[in-house]
């Protein structure tokens, strides 16, 4: 799923998510610090994703989503 995460069969449902959030952050160009608080928000990813792809830079794009 993830080159991020190792072992995703061990993994709860609400980790899973926290994860794929998490590296779909990092992937975006976070740094981890902020990947993780915006992976643990409720921070739409598919509107932090828009921006980010549209020029926004990815902390910025957190910022305004929260």
């Amino acid at each position: 799923m993830s080159a991020y995460v190792a072992d995703w069969q061990g993994l709860e449902e609400a980790e899973r998510v926290y994860y794929w959030r998490l590296c779909r952050l990092l992937d975006l160009g976070f740094e981890l610090p902020a990947a993780e608080e915006a992976a643990s928000s409720e921070v739409d990813l598919h509107a932090v994703e828009r921006l980010v792809s549209g020029g926004c830079a990815p902390n910025l794009a957190a910022r305004i989503l929260n």
